[in-house]
């Protein structure tokens, strides 16, 4: 008799069968007492490891032993007949078919009866300063946004931004009012006094359901003692509806009280957001925290973010400052090499100050696995991974993002973004409006809102209105000197020679810094071309030519415009060529750069390259449609190429 005959025989591969199925069973059965019981994680895992060392240990029985009607028998004991041989095979078949059918219904009772499981959520609002001084309100935001940071690495549960938690500063609102626009099941709220060193903090966790107080205490601190505290609270408050979720200490809770009130200010500074030219004075509270407690690891983090932040805006892009940024990076790293927010400050350093997106994605993702909640780790994220091409992943967890901080108009605006990239207007829309809803002071969602209402309607009208609505509510001289930026695209920013033609032509110069004057350069060259000044327009261009040896290798597609409007051919071509590799490296900013190149080859008068050009722009994801090129004046010169219209033939979004 052969092997597999023989174990047939024996009756070891229906024995293998039953013990995979029922371990099986065992399994999913713990899963559900570990839970519900609240019982430790190590369980799980001990289990498995039990039911894998008893599966060799169930096989080896199978071959010596037999189940038989007068109990277990030695296999060499047993009468061999067939018959008998054909009623053990049955009811051992009778035990697999039981069991199988068991894990069908558990199965099917897990996926599409049970409900999932209930993730409950929590917010963090602005703690009220009660201290004689009104200008302590920086510290009681800081207690509680700290206080915050301590919850987010907590497993089982939601901790809402702090973007969303902090637009409720000063105001008198239902708590249940603010659980449904937050999606928070708790709310947390505090006081804070302080005199002098000694801080006396209050807290109460409500229940937004029906807005009844879970729990409250009063801490009495020193303020050496701070770090502590707030951990103590944020455990608390968690217990207060979460029993079984754990949080590791800090390692570090004494800090020298200055230090920690420079960190705190520097604070303030840094949350004015993304774009704010005060990031200067961030800078200068970080290092003084640093100077004053050099053991202090987040005012080390924060100083490598707010010199990264520096890069990114275009305030200071030396290298020098890029130097610093490391510096930074590295102390963190000497005092805490596994702490969450050194990892995703290195990952900011990667995006912002050295636009290196395969490494930034790289350290975003290893702190993500420590605080799988964090806002701005999964906007991080999404960003790097729309550098990257990855266009689904990127939307996937921008709007994870938008979820934890629902009132943040830069997270609305990213959604937004991704959406128009997809050319999905429409849910752009949604999102941009949105947007200037949560920010009408923001200029950015009106930009992009414009470029997004050409894509959907076909028509200039209502992105002109759009453009005016935002310059009305900043003042349109404002708007106009915010949109001279890195951010509307390009070709959206021409819009405004027909939104503003007046407010430009009277727009002072030298209220402009140099990159707005180089963004402005480009559309007053392109404004003397369509009026047919072309002394003016060489006046713009070189110009342009001069600043750029300010700037130098920052605005290279921008200068080779300069070169096609001086008809410099050779330089110009060289500048404005757009290498494919840029779509593996930086696809967030492809398909603008193509359109620039096609736009640099009409200069030139090489309508064909235009077109093709313009072809290629069109076949990528990027935020121009086939639509803004056709409402755009700047390529009134290919009206009557028969390539330009098969174009939006071919591009029916």
């Amino acid at each position: 008799m052969g092997l597999v005959s023989e174990l047939r025989h024996r009756g070891v591969i229906r024995m293998a069968v039953l013990y995979m199925v029922a371990a099986w069973l065992i399994m999913q059965v713990a899963e559900v007492i570990i839970g519900l019981a609240n019982l430790p994680e190590w369980i799980g895992p001990t289990v498995l490891i039990l039911l894998a060392v008893g599966l060799p240990i169930a096989l080896i029985l199978s071959w010596f032993y037999e189940l038989t009607p007068e109990g277990l028998s030695l296999e060499t004991d047993i009468d061999g007949t067939e018959a008998v041989t054909r009623v053990n095979s049955r009811r051992l078949d009778f035990l697999v078919i039981a069991l199988l059918c068991a894990a069908v219904i558990l199965f099917a009772y897990d996926k599409w009866w049970i409900p999932g499981p209930s993730v409950r959520s929590i917010a963090v609002l602005p703690f009220e300063n009660l201290s004689l001084d009104p200008e302590q309100d920086y510290f009681s935001d800081g207690i509680s946004e700290e206080i915050l940071n301590r919850m987010i690495p907590m497993r089982g549960i939601r901790v809402i931004s702090r973007t969303s938690s902090f637009a409720y500063r000063g105001s008198s609102v239902d708590i249940r009012d603010v659980g449904r626009q937050l999606g928070a099941d708790y709310i947390l709220q505090g006081t804070v006094r302080r005199a002098v060193d000694v801080v006396r903090i209050s807290v109460r966790l409500t229940d937004t359901s029906d807005g009844t107080e879970v729990w409250a205490n009063s801490y009495d601190k020193e303020l050496t003692d701070i770090l502590s505290v707030q951990d103590e609270i944020a455990v608390s408050a968690i217990k207060g509806f979460a029993p079984s979720i754990t949080l590791e200490p800090s390692i570090q809770h004494n800090i020298n009280p200055k230090a920690y009130e420079a960190y705190l200010r520097g604070n303030e500074y840094f949350n004015r957001g993304l774009g704010d030219p005060s990031i200067d004075i961030a800078v200068e509270l970080y290092e003084r925290a640093v100077d004053l407690d050099p053991t202090f690891v987040m005012s080390h983090v924060a100083l490598a973010k707010a010199h990264s932040r520096m890069v990114i805006q275009g305030i200071d892009t030396t290298q020098e400052r890029k130097d610093q940024a490391k510096a930074s990076i590295e102390a963190a790293l000497r005092l805490d090499r596994e702490l969450p927010a050194v990892l995703a400050a290195q990952g900011w350093y990667y995006y912002w100050a050295l636009s290196d997106y395969d490494s930034a994605l790289e350290w975003f993702e290893l702190a993500l696995e420590q605080l799988p909640n964090d806002s701005e780790l999964l906007l991080g994220l999404g960003l790097a991974e729309r550098r990257l091409a990855r266009w689904d992943d990127a939307l996937r967890h921008l709007l994870l993002s938008f979820g934890l901080d629902p009132l943040s108009n830069e997270k609305a605006i990213e959604v937004g973004v991704s959406y128009a990239y997809k050319h999905d207007h429409s849910e752009a829309i949604k999102y941009f409006e949105t947007a200037v809803s949560l920010a009408p002071d923001q200029y950015r969602a009106y930009a992009h809102l414009a470029a997004a209402l050409v894509g959907r309607d076909r028509t200039i009208d209502g992105a002109l209105q759009a453009l005016r609505n935002g310059g009305d509510v900043l003042g349109r001289s404002d708007f106009i000197r915010r949109m001279l930026s890195p951010q509307p695209s390009w070709l959206v920013q021409t819009l405004m020679l027909r939104a503003f033609p007046e407010d430009l032509k009277n727009l002072e110069s030298e209220s402009l810094t140099n990159v707005q004057t180089v963004y402005y350069l480009v559309l007053i060259a392109e404004q003397h071309r369509r009026d047919r000044r072309t002394d003016s327009k060489r006046e713009a261009a070189e110009k342009l030519l001069r600043l750029a040896g300010i700037i130098p290798n920052r605005f290279d597609q921008f200068v080779g415009l300069a070169h096609a409007h001086l008809d410099q051919r050779e330089e110009a071509t060289r500048l404005l060529t757009v290498s494919p590799e840029l779509m593996k490296s930086n696809a967030r900013i492809y398909q603008e750069y193509v359109m620039i190149e096609a736009y640099g080859q009409l200069l030139l008068g090489n309508h064909d390259a235009a077109i093709a050009r313009l072809d290629h722009a069109l076949s990528v994801p990027g935020s121009s449609s086939v639509a803004l090129i056709l409402v755009s004046s700047l390529w009134d010169d290919l009206q009557y190429h028969t390539g330009f219209h098969s174009l939006f033939e071919k591009y029916e979004y």
